[in-house]
């Protein structure tokens, strides 16, 4: 009897030695993110962006940010960045850790120690990583906690209320809110994206001003169907090769179900 207890412990041990080893080559390495001290500022997020020059600059001095979190990747449209502003506008950190809303969801507070990183600017946007170059240069997960430190407190960002012909550059970055929008009538019988491809889709106001909400195909709504009523949408700005974009976290950001435009 003592024998076949044994053997079949060794039986569940062995099974979870093999599902731990599967496991851990399909998710990263938790990180051990604590509640920090609020460290303070000495530069805004507009007043570092000023410091670049060309496509990249290190940033050789104790240079502190502090940003409340705007992105979620907990559907899959964000993508090992982090994207933060303060009232002063946007910025995108690239960190290689995957499911970082785990440790910094949306309305987090965050200080970023800039001093060792690199200010870039991809096609118009503001990055921050490890790297002189457009391959992101995403932060190490050992290095993550000595350049972001959780702030306490914090709160989701009101996003900001516009119109499609009144975006200006400096929100970049930001999380906005459009009313009064729908989707093309030639997007309505598409999804947000393709089963293979990431897609672009227009929304348009009743004026015909338009803007491109990009999706990745990696999202977990990639394939839901566009709505087809107007409405609104909230959404982190973005810019590429100086095209407006528009990235939403989840389809809670999109509430269109009243009567399209005539």
């Amino acid at each position: 009897m003592k024998d076949l207890i044994t053997g079949i412990l060794l039986q569940i041990i062995f099974f979870i030695t093999i599902f731990s080893s599967c496991t851990e080559k399909d998710f990263d390495a938790p990180l051990m993110m604590q509640y920090g001290e609020d460290i303070g500022t000495n530069i805004t997020i507009s007043d570092l962006k000023a410091k670049l020059v060309g496509s990249s600059t290190l940033i050789d001095s104790n240079l502190i940010i502090k940003g409340t979190v705007v992105s979620s990747d907990m559907f899959g449209s964000f993508y090992k960045e982090l994207i933060i502003q303060d009232s002063t506008g946007g910025i995108v950190i690239n960190i290689d850790n995957k499911n970082l809303n785990r440790y910094f969801p949306p309305g987090q507070l965050v200080y970023v120690k800039c001093n060792g990183l690199y200010i870039s600017k991809d096609r118009a946007a503001f990055e921050l990583g490890t790297k002189a170059d457009y391959n992101r240069g995403r932060i190490p997960i050992e290095l993550t906690e000595e350049h972001l430190i959780k702030g306490n407190g914090g709160k989701k960002i009101v996003p900001r209320t516009l119109t499609i012909d009144e975006i200006p550059d400096t929100l970049f970055n930001t999380i906005i809110k459009l009313n009064n929008v729908q989707f093309i009538e030639s997007d309505l019988n598409d999804t947000y994206a393709e089963e293979d491809n990431s897609a672009n889709r227009t929304i348009e106001d009743c004026e015909g001003n338009t803007i491109i909400l990009r999706t990745s195909n990696y999202a977990s709504f990639a394939l839901d169907s566009i709505p087809k009523g107007k409405g609104s949408i909230i959404a982190v700005l973005n810019i590429y090769n100086g095209i407006e974009q528009l990235f939403i976290s989840s389809t809670e950001d999109v509430d269109m179900t009243e009567e399209r435009c005539q």
